[in-house]
């Protein structure tokens, strides 16, 4: 009878001891889960040095942004010959960016090669629509072919705008003329201002608003676990980049953003 006892006690804590250890496994897994969905570790990476860069307007590649109207080129890796990380490339008063022309308050249309920036003939590269007042940076987001547009206006909106593109002859001249096709707004944030938006391969990597910053976030946490899911990313307010105020510079390099904050580079995943 104690024998059979033993045996009824001993099947009764194996149970339970299975039954913990499924529960912590449980438990475990999740956490892990919560914390890969969660964390984002942020590093310094370096000293930023700049007299006369304050501010930034708008970001508009890795190395051009606008200061005021002005172009600085900036580096957060080796510094210039100034031995500093950022450097004036014209003083010209820069209102709008559209991919890599540069345009200015009197619509004169320039871009930048390693001589310096320099005017250029956009005939039949850019929309008029571009020339508005209210746009404020663009960039094509489809094929060379395909005339499809992100579009932020002052009115704090990103648009998603296509166009239609005929060549016509006027006065003996081919030119190129562009009609909008459909517009509709891409993104908008309630009680937030779009100030600025990154891209790359035709994805928006985050967007600057005046009261916050929103990365790519995964959805899909199994994309991380097996080979042949792909990671599906959704715009998410970041919890630790909370205000443009205290950043003077953000944008993505290669596989990692950096931004700067105050005298000091930082850098996380993405």
């Amino acid at each position: 009878m104690n024998e059979k006892w033993n045996y009824f006690l001993a099947g009764i804590v194996g149970a339970t001891i299975i039954y913990v250890f499924i529960i912590l496994s449980i438990v475990f897994v999740d956490v892990i889960k919560e914390k890969k969905e969660e964390s984002i570790v942020i590093k310094e990476v370096g000293t930023f040095t700049c007299d006369t860069f304050n501010n930034v307007k708008n970001t508009f590649d890795k190395n051009i942004v606008i200061n005021d109207g002005k172009l600085y080129s900036i580096t957060l890796d080796l510094k210039f010959s100034n031995e500093q990380n950022c450097m004036e490339i014209s003083d010209k008063k820069i209102t709008k960016v559209v991919n890599n022309y540069y345009i200015d308050e009197e619509d004169k249309v320039y871009i930048i090669d390693d001589s310096g920036i320099k005017d250029y003939n956009a005939n039949g590269k850019i929309p008029a629509y571009m020339m508005s007042d209210d746009v404020v940076m663009a960039h094509n987001y489809g094929l060379t072919t395909d005339y499809t547009y992100y579009v932020l206006k002052t009115d704090g909106k990103l648009y998603d705008v296509q166009f239609d593109r005929e060549f016509r002859f006027e006065s003996g001249v081919g030119v190129y003329k562009y009609s909008v096709k459909s517009e509709k707004v891409y993104k908008e944030f309630e009680d937030e201002t779009i100030k600025s938006f990154d891209i790359t391969n035709g994805e928006i990597n985050f967007i600057v608003t005046d009261k916050g910053i929103y990365t790519n976030k995964v959805t899909n946490m199994e994309c991380h676990q097996y080979a042949d899911i792909d990671c599906i990313y959704e715009l998410a307010k970041n919890d630790i980049l909370t205000s443009m105020d205290e950043i003077s510079h953000i944008n993505r390099y290669d596989d990692s953003i950096k931004y700067v904050s105050g005298n000091t580079i930082y850098s996380f995943g993405v």
